[in-house]
């Protein structure tokens, strides 16, 4: 598989029932863990999972497109794109920038 571009994922970690939870808003995709470190890491292969197995089966562009989730070409570089979203004082959310395979 090649390399089709790169999107940009909104991923939210905060602290429920004292585990760590990470969150990928537009994709679905969420995990938990004992630490920040795992959960970050977990989160980072879910989003990678999803589209590998969205792309594999040639779901990717429809996914996409009904999700209104822009595929670029190549990084963006504006830096807006990728600020930091402030939803809750509790919550650290941060914009991703993601490799997307064809």
């Amino acid at each position: 598989m090649g390399r089709a571009g790169y999107i940009i994922v909104t991923v939210r970690f905060f602290r429920e029932k004292g585990q760590w939870v990470g969150q990928c808003l537009e994709l679905g995709t969420a995990t938990c863990g004992d630490t920040w470190e795992e959960v970050k890491e977990a989160i980072e292969e879910a989003i990678e999972l999803k589209l590998g197995a969205l792309a594999e089966v040639g779901e990717l562009a429809r996914f996409l497109a009904e999700h209104e989730i822009p595929l670029y070409p190549r990084k963006p570089t504006r830096r807006r794109d990728m600020a930091e979203v402030p939803l809750d004082p509790d919550v650290y959310t941060q914009k991703r920038l993601v490799s997307v395979a064809s």
